[in-house]
C-alpha cells in the first residue's frame, strides 16, 4: 500500500457523478497499460471518494448503481482504467520524452525527402519539430502524434511518407534458404 503523499488521485465522472481513488502513481501507470497489478497493493486508501481532497463519500446507492458493485477493488480498477489519471511530474515528463522519441523513430525510419529521395536524418527531424514548437500529449496514441507532427513539420522540411514495393526473384537452389531473410 502506497502512502498518502505519495499517492496520486484517479478520478471518474459519469453523468454528474465524480468518483476518486487514490492510487500508487506507477501501479496505476502499469494496469493503464494493460499489466497485471494487485489492486490491493496500488490502493493508498480502500475507499471510493467523490472529492478525495476533502474527504467527501459518495453514496453507496450511487457507488452500486453507477459500478453495479461494492467491492472496492473492482471500482477501484474501473476508475484507473477508464477514467483521468493526474500522473506525477517525473512520469509526465518520462511518457512525453519516451512518445517524441517513438514519433521520432517512425517518422525517421518511414519519411523521405522527396526532393532527394533520401531519408531524412533524425537530427533533422527533431530539430524541425522544435522548430515547429509541437507539443507531445502524453495521452494520445502514437500514430496519432506521427500525424500530427508530420502536418506541422511539412512547411519546414520537405517529406513524405511512402511505401516502396521491391520484386526479389530468387533461384529455386537458394528459395528455401533465403525465405526467411526475405520475407523476416
Amino acid at each position: 500500500m502506497v502512502t498518502l503523499d505519495n499517492a496520486i488521485t484517479a478520478r471518474l465522472k459519469r453523468g454528474d457523478k465524480h468518483f476518486e481513488v487514490m492510487v500508487d502513481p506507477e501501479l496505476a501507470l502499469s494496469l493503464r497499460k494493460g499489466e497485471d497489478v494487485d489492486i490491493a497493493a496500488m490502493l493508498a486508501v480502500e475507499d471510493v471518494f467523490e472529492n478525495a481532497s476533502r474527504g467527501d463519500h459518495p453514496s453507496k446507492e450511487s457507488v452500486e448503481g453507477t459500478f453495479e458493485t461494492t467491492d472496492i477493488f473492482v471500482i477501484a480498477e474501473h476508475i484507473v482504467k477508464h477514467g483521468e489519471l493526474h500522473l506525477t511530474k517525473e512520469q509526465r515528463k518520462q511518457i512525453i520524452e519516451d512518445k517524441r522519441r517513438q514519433v521520432v523513430s517512425i517518422i525517421a525510419q518511414g519519411a523521405f525527402n522527396p526532393q532527394t529521395k533520401a531519408p531524412h536524418p533524425v537530427s533533422r527531424i527533431e530539430k524541425a519539430i522544435e522548430e515547429a514548437g509541437i507539443h507531445i500529449d502524453p495521452m494520445k496514441g502514437i500514430d496519432e502524434l506521427v500525424n500530427t507532427t508530420m502536418d506541422a513539420i511539412r512547411p519546414i522540411i520537405p517529406i513524405r511518407f511512402d511505401t516502396v514495393e521491391v520484386a526479389v526473384r530468387i533461384p529455386a537452389d537458394y528459395a528455401a534458404k533465403s525465405y526467411g531473410d526475405v520475407m523476416g
